[in-house]
């Protein structure tokens, strides 16, 4: 199933050889081997200069379901989620379909327009099918984004086996590469080559480079644009671009190329790339000219592009502090701000000088943002579902309640053997008014381990019954629930195997989340108590201990349920706790529009 397939994903060594059929090579050039020794530093002739990539991949959603069920790259394709879409290929574009339409504007738009909708649980299944969409309803499927994880995976596989390139997972359908060893290793290569040769001296080496990259790479170059004002041209940044420079930022088209061929001979997929001396400068020009085809900002070339770029378009100014600055310093482009001193930036970032000097520095082109980060471990964990009609009917319940936990169960597996670190608290919310709401319902407990799905559905169940017949507001329903992992660290005592977690020595069992309700005898609906220890003597002293969380399991009888759907497991990698916290969604806005009409990125803010 689609959980084991992306599990022999994660355990999978050296990430060469791939199970997707090899598809046609792109119409580029002959490889260029640069997979021989990387070098530890970026060793050029140029030594400060570093070469920053942007690799988005094209209409991602659109790709994953066209490779799935096999239609043309040259057809009209899209994806559904509710009628609506959320990812247009490039020839639906062509034929005027935009990613706000419905299904039905889009086939009437273009007849022959082809549209799968996006994988879903059903009712009383606990792993993501594609069901037809006549039959796929917000109120009883939720939405799995598992396909397109185990497309990223396979597409970072790819891009982390190449020697001499730094990868950073800038989201699911995007990254941010330092290919400087690589391409320095190649231009050290070709220097080798040419003065064996005897074909002449650094200008003629950077000349015929040009040639090569040109074939596979489109320039933007100087002779693009002129700038009119010579005061602005004075304050703009001065660069040094000689022939080592240059040689170094071609052999890094060609290292970029090699990339998005292997990356589409091994997974059948197609990227779009940036290549420029920072990140910022990367992003913006990796969406000039797409699909498929990447493009260059050579260092000397970055003030006359950014001159009349809109400076809301950089990367970091595309939200209040742009617009802010727009309206304050009445400017609309980078090169209207050259000219504004460095303490007018200030009061735009808290009176904070050295931030003022990095706004200066990145509007023009030389901010000092050339690093990756590595990527960190989440903080949480969460899988949720809204339904419609709201229930307090046990067998729904449980449905729901299942489906969330084993998808949070497999999340953990993966976490795990991604980061080794696994989450020591379970939290329950349950709410009457969506997903923002926790009237009902918020508890957290020590996660029992090896955790399993069935256990905490079970125990789930036993607390929210608990909780409405507790509540004041008799015969209350619910229609939200969300489960959460926290509190993630390192367990030497877990590892995996074949998916599942094992550890040396079971821990401690499935505790209660709260005690016996009083005037309960110690009881909970639907739950009876194990004893916690043996013997008439041991209780005794047990008795006399400080109280701790009863054991529990639950009755037979209230194991008999069916499952029904829901629930996507989101990874909040930067919320602080369970309850405050970002989920993965697929977001049809976007935050910074990187030129393919798509999500940047699938991880969007959602306050739970």
């Amino acid at each position: 199933n689609s959980f084991c397939t992306l599990l022999a994903l994660l355990t999978r060594k050296g990430g060469r050889n791939h199970s997707v059929p090899p598809t046609p090579s792109m119409d580029m050039r002959s490889a260029v081997p640069v997979h021989a020794t990387a070098a530890t530093s970026a060793a050029t002739s140029a030594d400060s200069t570093v070469t920053m990539v942007h690799l988005d991949l094209d209409c991602f959603y659109a790709q994953v379901e066209m490779l799935r069920v096999g239609a043309a790259r040259d057809a009209p394709f899209v994806v559904s989620q509710w009628g609506n879409l959320i990812a247009v290929n490039y020839p639906a574009r062509a034929a005027g379909i935009g990613r706000f339409d419905s299904v039905t504007t889009a086939r009437q738009k273009c007849p022959t327009v082809r549209w799968e909708h996006v994988a879903t649980y059903a009712p009383g299944v606990d792993s993501y099918a594609y069901h037809p969409e006549a039959f796929v309803k917000k109120a009883t499927h939720k939405v799995s984004l598992e396909p397109y994880r185990i497309a990223s995976r396979l597409i970072f596989e790819v891009l982390t086996s190449f020697d001499g390139v730094s990868v950073e997972k800038g989201g699911i359908d995007e990254a941010f590469l330092d290919v400087t060893n690589a391409a320095a290793a190649l231009l050290q290569k070709k220097r080798a080559e040419q003065h064996d040769h005897g074909n002449g001296g650094e200008a003629e080496l950077a000349a015929a480079l040009a040639t090569e990259a040109a074939a596979v790479t489109a320039f933007l170059d100087e002779s693009s644009e002129r700038m009119q004002d010579a005061e602005s041209l004075a304050a703009a940044p001065i660069e040094t671009d000689g022939p080592p420079v240059r040689s170094l930022f071609y052999c890094a088209c060609l290292v970029v190329a090699d990339i998005r061929r292997a990356l589409r001979e091994r997974t059948g997929y197609e990227a779009s790339a940036g290549i420029g001396k920072n990140r910022s400068l990367a992003k913006i020009i990796s969406a000039t000219h797409k699909p498929n085809r990447q493009t260059l900002l050579l260092p000397g070339a970055s003030k006359t592009f950014l001159y009349k770029l809109p400076f809301t378009k950089l990367r970091g100014f595309g939200g209040k502090l742009g617009s802010t600055m727009a309206k304050e310093l009445v400017a609309e482009t980078c090169g209207e701000l050259w000219n504004v001193a460095v303490e007018r930036f200030a009061p735009f970032v808290g009176g904070d000088m050295a931030e003022a000097r990095e706004i200066a520095a990145r509007i023009r082109g030389v901010g000092n943002d050339t690093g990756l980060t590595e990527r960190n471990a989440p903080k949480s964990l969460l899988a949720q579902k809204a339904f419609y009609p709201a229930t307090n009917d046990d067998q729904k319940m449980f449905g729901w309640l299942t489906v969330l936990a084993k998808e949070l169960v497999q999340r953990m597996v993966i976490v795990f053997t991604d980061f080794g670190v696994r989450p020591f608290n379970f939290n329950i919310k349950v709410g009457s008014h969506g997903l923002s709401s926790t009237d009902v319902l918020n508890k957290s407990q020590e996660l029992p381990w090896p955790p399993d799905g069935d256990q905490l559905a079970h125990a789930a169940l036993a607390v929210v019954k608990h909780a409405l017949a507790n509540h004041e507001a008799k015969g209350l329903k619910v229609d939200c629930f969300l489960l959460g992992a926290t509190v993630l660290k390192p367990d030497p005592a877990t590892t995996v195997v074949d998916g599942r977690f094992v550890v040396r020595q079971r821990q401690r069992a499935l505790t209660s989340w709260l005690s016996a309700a009083p005037g309960s005898g110690g009881k909970l609906a639907g739950v009876k108590r194990e004893p916690t220890a043996s013997g008439d003597a041991t209780e005794e002293r047990a008795a006399r201990a400080k109280p701790r969380p009863e054991v529990i399991t639950l009755s037979e009888s209230s194991s008999e349920a069916s499952l029904a759907d829901d629930g996507a497991a989101h990874e909040a990698a930067r919320s602080p706790s369970a309850d405050d916290a970002s989920v993965e969604v697929v977001d049809v806005s976007d935050d910074e529009d990187d030129g393919d009409g798509e999500p940047d990125v699938i991880a969007a803010s959602q306050p739970l």
